[in-house]
């Protein structure tokens, strides 16, 4: 596995699920339940990624999740549909890094050729671009006010 999240409703964990992602080299994504009475989680799994999924971030909403991969695409996933939304193109390296702005409007993408761009997830562009770094982004995060 390569990376996991906690649903951002942590607090109000269902039985059912989901509230944990994980991305991972199966080229997948998968929602898991947190049922104490199961001996093995329940997982629903997301595909159509080419290559591994290096990162999974749950949108602050709760009801969508976004993953990176190495075929150099970030998707957009309904998980409650269990369906895809969006594919989004635009960087020349394997997407390590994601994350969403508190408000949820913004999504900021990071490469292992060193390139972050920001999204704008109303209108599906990219609005602005990190092209400084001399090596791979491994880590995003906004700051609390949205910066």
């Amino acid at each position: 596995m390569v990376n996991i999240r906690f649903h951002p409703m942590t607090g109000q964990i269902s039985p059912d699920g989901p509230n944990i992602a994980t991305a991972s080299a199966d080229k997948c994504v998968r929602l898991w339940s947190l049922n104490p009475e199961l001996e093995f989680q329940k997982s629903v799994s997301l595909n159509s990624h080419e290559d591994t999924v290096n990162s999974v971030e749950f949108h602050p909403m709760g009801v969508h999740v976004a993953s990176g991969s190495h075929d150099k695409t970030w998707r957009f996933w309904d998980i409650e549909r269990k369906k895809e939304l969006v594919v989004q193109e635009g960087h020349s390296g394997a997407i390590y890094s994601l994350a969403f702005q508190q408000d949820g409007s913004l999504l900021a993408s990071g490469d292992l050729h060193g390139v972050g761009l920001i999204w704008d997830l109303r209108s599906g562009k990219n609005i602005l671009q990190f092209p400084a770094h001399k090596k791979s982004i491994i880590a995003m995060q906004f700051l609390p006010n949205g910066f």
